[in-house]
């Protein structure tokens, strides 16, 4: 089964975007959300979930391992997009393939095997070849890959709202847009989550002259949006 490769010939272009990434501000902005999108004819980007159970429709959804994948592409129906790693996961790789088969929508493997200093911007930043094609190593976690498959849309604006990360400094845990609580063993490991966050995610959707949108009480990584150059609007 081949998988076609997410380039910029293959998503719809808008001028902005919207980025769903699974945290508790999404359930409180639903209304807000939906009438951003209205109101911007933006393309919605949700990572790892299906939002329509609150009423968000997603254009498409990008999934980042093949745990969440088996989870949750059942409840999906619009677009899918999975990394490239998605076969190196906990499942058997061949379990995966017939489950991508068995999706009634388009599945569109982003990123690609590469050296990532190849793909690399002055100062880290993850570099997008000029088909659109972005290194997996790059990716990061959901909602920061999320972000930079949206980048392939071509926008000048993203909303971000979800990214509220853990919910104590520890960062040992953080709620889910549908209220369940997730403990980590490893608090560091989200730690580190949020240095990429402001070190190389943010940088580069700003080199690539996007301005990215939140909401005044949307909180991101309990980070200052003043400091990252986060629009409130």
């Amino acid at each position: 089964m081949k998988i076609r490769t997410l380039k910029y010939n293959r998503i719809r272009k808008s001028d902005v975007v919207v980025v769903l990434c699974g945290g508790p501000s999404i359930p409180n902005n639903v209304e807000r959300i939906n009438e951003y999108i209205r109101k911007n004819k933006a393309i919605v980007f949700g990572s790892n979930y299906s939002f329509e159970s609150i009423g968000i429709k997603s254009d498409y959804t990008y999934i980042a391992n093949d745990f969440k994948l088996h989870e949750n592409i059942k409840k999906i129906t619009n677009a899918v997009i999975i990394p490239a790693k998605i076969f190196l996961g906990e499942f058997p790789p061949d379990d995966t393939r017939r489950l991508i088969k068995a999706h009634t929508h388009k599945v569109y493997q982003a990123g690609i095997k590469a050296n990532p200093t190849t793909y690399t911007i002055k100062k880290g930043l993850v570099k997008i070849l000029p088909d659109g094609k972005i290194p997996y190593s790059r990716l990061s976690s959901a909602g920061h890959g999320c972000m930079l498959v949206s980048l392939l849309c071509k926008p000048k604006r993203m909303l971000l709202v979800g990214l509220d990360g853990p919910k104590d400094k520890t960062f040992a845990t953080k709620i889910m847009f549908d209220g369940r609580e997730v403990k980590y063993g490893k608090p560091h490991k989200h730690d580190n989550f949020k240095n990429h966050f402001i070190n190389v995610i943010v940088p580069t959707v700003r080199y690539h002259g996007v301005q990215i949108e939140t909401f005044k009480d949307v909180g991101i990584y309990q980070l200052s949006k003043k400091k990252l150059g986060i629009k409130v609007i």
